[in-house]
């Protein structure tokens, strides 16, 4: 996989890509909060590599893509993701998202499903929770975030998300409220509007808080012309636990 840069909204984004043949199925991977799109490739083999032309992107305020100097919401991410589309001038894409790139997907292919196929949802977040580290998370970037300016309340403030297992808050301090906008926004509603082919992969033993295998069940309720597969023995990062299971998953979908 080769990193490539390109200029969308004035943000460096920064994607990797393979040996791109003309005739193959395109395929864009999104990957979730806190991570990058590098963790894809450890669920590639050589044989998917030379069989699909692949897009990995990082999105903005992760890996080697820029952090923009505004705060995103999850149809800001999107619009990154469909002008990426339109910029390589791809078609018939098939849009693969993990956790939080599950969310872009879903409120992509419910909106503007434009020159995208087939959808896949990767234990991915959506479905709103109003867990109690949730609603804390919110609070406490409300009420406590002067406290928190002084540089002796840092550890403090650190320990606190920890106990919360929020540490993912404090991954990127120039998203913090990208954080907190995305995690607030329900896309149940969202669901029911997707006729695109979806494929719902789901570790069975997931213990995010945000991404319950309820809720795979929940959007292949909602998502009329959906499949729903659970890997057995796999948990939030179903592609990396269990590859050759994610990945047989993967190409029977796109194959079909």
């Amino acid at each position: 996989m080769q990193s490539k840069q390109l200029i969308i909204k004035s943000v460096q984004i920064g994607y990797y890509v393979n040996d791109i043949k003309k005739g193959q199925p395109e395929l864009i991977f999104l990957h979730g909060w806190g991570s990058n799109s590098t963790l894809w490739f450890k669920a590639f083999t050589s044989e998917f590599l030379s069989q699909n032309n692949l897009y990995c992107i990082d999105l903005p305020g992760f890996g080697i893509s820029e952090t923009p100097d505004y705060d995103l919401d999850v149809s800001n991410y999107g619009e990154f993701v469909q002008e990426f589309i339109q910029k390589l001038n791809l078609s018939e894409v098939i849009l693969i998202g993990h956790s939080l790139g599950g969310r872009i997907t879903i409120k992509i292919a419910a909106n503007d499903c434009k020159n995208i196929s087939k959808i896949v949802l990767v234990n991915a977040a959506g479905v709103y929770h109003t867990s109690n580290s949730t609603k804390l998370i919110t609070k406490i970037s409300k009420i406590v975030k002067p406290l928190f300016k002084a540089g002796f309340m840092q550890g403090i403030r650190r320990a606190i998300y920890k106990i919360l297992k929020a540490e993912d808050y404090l991954n990127n301090s120039k998203l913090q409220k990208t954080f907190i906008k995305v995690i607030q926004e329900d896309l149940t509603q969202y669901l029911s509007k997707i006729t695109l082919p979806a494929l719902i992969i789901w570790g069975k033993d997931d213990d995010n808080e945000y991404t319950p295998v309820s809720d795979g069940a929940k959007m292949h309720q909602l998502i009329t012309n959906s499949q729903f597969v659970i890997i057995e023995g796999a948990k939030h990062y179903s592609f990396l636990d269990k590859p050759e299971e994610f990945l047989k998953a993967l190409i029977n979908f796109t194959n079909t």
